[in-house]
């Protein structure tokens, strides 16, 4: 957009007033004139800047630091300073112009932050099965968590089950219920509205880590495609599989003896021998898997 410059012709006050125009013959001929020209500048203004919807204008200077005024900023002005300003005159942004130097390092510092995470992930796994493998170990102990939380949940409810038919059984006879009753029912609804709020807090954690995990695995799919078929990386892929299966497998079965033996502790009664035994065997092959696992995959590296 063209700046518009506008030369009125200048007034002098004097042959404004009444008695000047008494005084000089033609004078109020003339101040009419420039009294016109006032109202069409007023005019022409009122008319050319509503161009923004906010009554905004863009004041900015050129290369010969001329000051120019418009609703956008032209194309040949890109990147120079410049202010917005209202129909006030009032100035309500600015925007400063782009420095080299200073945008461009900032620019390097990210490239360079972008460039550490990148080595340490490659650094840290040898492909996207092993990402997958460090996501299950990372949720797991949340997802023990939540199995735990649900149970709780669970067992509070039945509870607060029984302890309500006791308070219907008393208003069946038209009896006051005791507060004893009362005071359980309060403290089961009270505690599994905590338990969901718990549960509710270990769901987003595992989200949150599943998304985590799941970014690492688009990243290093764009460092490093998939294009290794090697009978190595091939035999290796497929022992990794057969291992993580029997550690699944045998965690299953732990936690299986790990309800057992909750469940022993609840009813305070002893707890199996074959459950004390089972929990340390399955231990022990979790660990031994863990240790091939980590052999395996140090073997895919070299």
């Amino acid at each position: 957009m063209k700046p518009l410059l506008l030369q009125p012709e200048p007034i002098n006050i004097n042959t404004l007033r009444l008695d000047g125009l008494k005084r000089r013959p033609g004078a109020f001929a003339y101040a009419s004139r420039n009294l016109l020209w006032v109202a069409c500048l007023f005019l022409m203004f009122g008319i050319s800047q509503p161009a923004s919807a906010e009554g905004k204008i863009v004041k900015w200077k050129d290369a010969n630091g001329v000051t120019h005024y418009g609703d956008k900023l032209p194309a040949d002005a890109a990147g120079r300073s410049n202010s917005e300003i209202n129909k006030t005159g009032v100035i309500v942004k600015k925007n400063e112009a782009y420095n080299e130097k200073t945008d461009s390092g900032e620019v390097e510092r990210a490239n360079t932050s972008q460039s550490r995470r990148d080595s340490a992930l490659l650094a840290s796994y040898g492909s996207i099965e092993e990402i997958d493998l460090a996501r299950d170990r990372n949720i797991k102990s949340d997802e023990l968590a939540l199995a735990n939380l649900n149970q709780r949940l669970n067992d509070t409810r039945a509870t607060l089950q029984k302890n309500k038919e006791k308070q219907e059984n008393f208003l069946n006879r038209k009896k006051p219920v005791p507060s004893n009753i009362l005071d359980d029912i309060k403290y089961n609804q009270a505690q599994i509205a905590k338990t969901q709020a718990e549960i509710t807090a270990v769901e987003k954690n595992i989200a949150v880590t599943m998304a985590r995990f799941a970014s690492y695995k688009a990243r290093y799919a764009e460092l490093k495609p998939n294009n290794d078929k090697s009978p190595v990386i091939i035999e290796g892929k497929k022992r990794l599989a057969e291992l993580e299966a029997k550690k699944a497998a045998t965690q299953t079965r732990l936690n299986g003896l790990l309800k057992e033996a909750l469940d022993a502790k609840k009813a305070g009664v002893e707890q199996p021998q074959r459950v004390s035994f089972g929990i340390q065997e399955a231990n022990e092959e979790i660990a031994r898997l863990n240790l091939e696992i980590m052999a395996t995959q140090a073997k895919m590296k070299e």
